[in-house]
């Protein structure tokens, strides 16, 4: 089967302890997951859901993950993500669950979508910035708006920056869909 046989689980792994974050590895993502569906469809879901499942990407920063399985079961393992409780590694258990932000037909409709959500998110947190030691006060007259605008233009300026230093890792494994963001990154940074 080739890449048409496929779907692809994107999902942001949500944890509160920060220790989690040193624990994601591809095998105790994979092992979870495959638990979780063993937990909820039986040795029948475990088994169809492990003919070709893989996790083709994981950035342990981000907590983005990438779940690859075939099309006839996408359904199966995607309705056990949320059973997902904990992940564990060296006999250590991090509490954390599986939040599916995209289900694809390829990688591609994956990365396009990722892009878009943290463009969106982004903003949702360049919404609220202000200067050091301000808070979130309401500026009533002009020279503190356009401070405040001023602001916000910084941080997204600083968010850009830092924002392809999170993404080489796309770039290795799928560079031949990454001209065309290359060049979308280049317009955005030329405003």
């Amino acid at each position: 089967r080739g890449a048409l046989g496929c779907r692809y689980l994107l999902c942001e792994i949500v944890s509160e302890d920060p220790r989690c974050r040193q624990c994601i590895d591809e095998r105790a993502v994979s092992a979870a997951a495959k638990d979780a569906v063993a937990r909820t469809h039986g040795d029948y879901g475990l088994a169809c859901c492990s003919i070709s499942f893989t996790v083709k990407y994981l950035n342990a920063y981000t907590g983005i993950v990438l779940l690859r399985c075939r099309k006839d079961f996408y359904r199966l393992l995607w309705s056990a993500l949320p059973f997902v409780t904990y992940l564990e590694n060296r006999n250590q258990r991090y509490s954390c669950f599986f939040n599916t932000l995209h289900v694809g037909g390829t990688i591609r409709t994956c990365q396009k979508f990722l892009v878009q959500y943290n463009r969106k998110q982004l903003l949702l947190l360049l919404h609220n910035c202000t200067s050091e030691g301000r808070g979130n006060r309401s500026n009533t007259n002009e020279s503190s708006q356009f401070r405040g605008i001023y602001i916000r233009h910084c941080c997204f300026q600083r968010c850009l920056k830092w924002i392809p230093t999170l993404l080489p890792a796309w770039k290795k494994c799928f560079s031949k869909y990454w001209k065309v963001l290359d060049n979308h990154w280049e317009e955005e940074r030329s405003f």
